[in-house]
């Protein structure tokens, strides 16, 4: 799947479409795919690295509520947040390869798909309402974290680090009003441009406005260069924020067949029953409440009417439906990361099924990646383990 990847999502661009200013050679297509390939390889690791240590943490019949919802909540804002910053990081690179920005931003989104399902995998194995709420209220406020800084067209990484430098400024700037108020103010020191002869000033400012013209134009082009790179990551931030809403959506009906077909208790300790079909129909409707009437609401609603923000959803969402192979580019890189929870993760948990009806019924744990891949059986009602 790792080498797949690549070939069939550049195949839905037929070929690196090139920025004009930017010559595309062969050289430069074979490095774009190879950058390409170890980010695939990077997400890969990280996914099995998810599946290996953070799932059965989560699953441990031990854990308490508070450590699934620290859980839940890391893997959803900490996690993705270090995913957009790379993805972002990566984007520019192939860019200056001369692919088009829109193009390179559909490449980098499989971390994003993969970490949205991750998360609703989770949730659709909470045995109880209380318990799922309290996933998708954990869910929520790290969306929201992600998507404020979206919203200005920043990256994750960046938006916290602009805000601690205002807090930082703001906190200085208190301080040294206090120093202020309580320091007399000193005189004023002499105009030193009052006291130098008339020659001296005339042939100062003649060299300033022989400079003027010249920073002026550098000023200019560096403001230039400044807002067409602000409107590239704004552009990004905003494709990313809808990559994560159609990947919630995706991963809320992918956890729901999948933990209708498993018919599996994770969160139980071997032979515990099932999760009921009804409670798995009630994380559901949780789910997409949640995300759909709410979160999705919220994000909507004051991407449009509140002046702290400068990205529109929507206005970017018709600029991608007119272009619909950066749609078919992320319905290919969320059918990928379905694979990887379809097939991965029911391949390396344990899971309970169970066999027969009425009093005779019976339990059935399997662990396939256990050693020796054991498997225990136990009664469900009456006395005795077989």
């Amino acid at each position: 799947m790792m080498l797949l990847a690549p070939v069939l999502t550049l195949a839905w661009f037929q070929k690196f479409s090139s920025i004009p200013s930017v010559p595309t050679s062969n050289g430069a297509v074979c490095k774009a795919f190879l950058i390409f390939l170890i980010y695939v390889l990077y997400e890969l690791i990280v996914s099995f690295s998810i599946i290996r240590f953070i799932l059965p943490q989560f699953y441990s019949p031990d854990a308490t509520m508070l450590t699934r919802f620290i859980i839940r909540s890391v893997v959803q804002s900490g996690v993705l947040l270090f995913h957009v910053e790379v993805a972002w990081k990566m984007s520019l690179y192939l860019e200056r390869l001369g692919v088009r920005p829109a193009d390179a931003n559909v490449m980098m989104v499989y971390g994003i798909t993969g970490i949205s399902i991750f998360g609703r995998i989770m949730q659709g194995s909470a045995s109880t309402l209380s318990e799922s709420l309290l996933y998708e209220v954990s869910g929520t406020i790290s969306e929201l974290f992600v998507c404020d800084s979206l919203l200005k067209g920043q990256t994750p990484l960046e938006g916290n680090v602009v805000m601690a430098k205002q807090l930082s400024g703001r906190l200085s700037q208190r301080i040294s009003f206090k120093k202020a108020d309580a320091v007399a103010p000193a005189p004023a020191p002499a105009d030193k441009e009052a006291t130098k002869p008339q020659e001296d000033l005339e042939t100062t400012r003649d060299l300033k406005n022989e400079e003027a013209p010249e920073k002026e134009a550098a000023e200019a082009k560096e403001s230039k260069d400044d807002e067409e790179k602000k409107k590239t990551r704004s552009r990004y931030c905003i494709f990313v924020l809808i990559v994560i809403a159609i990947s919630e959506a995706a991963g809320i009906f992918t956890s729901t067949i999948f933990w209708c077909s498993m018919n599996a208790n994770p969160q139980g300790a071997p032979g515990s029953p099932a999760v009921p079909l009804t409670q798995t129909l009630v994380n559901l409707a949780v789910m997409l409440f949640g995300e759909l009437f709410f979160t999705d609401s919220i994000v909507a609603y004051v991407a449009r009417k509140s002046s702290r923000y400068c990205n529109d959803p929507a206005a970017e969402w018709h600029e991608l439906r007119k272009d619909g192979k950066h749609i078919s580019g992320v319905a290919a890189t969320i059918a990928f990361s379905l694979m990887i929870c379809i097939i991965v993760i029911p391949n390396n948990m344990c899971y309970t099924s169970w066999l027969g009806e009425g009093e005779d019924e019976w339990v059935l744990t399997t662990c396939p990646k256990a050693p020796g891949n054991e498997t225990e059986m136990i009664r469900a009602w009456g006395e005795g383990d077989v």
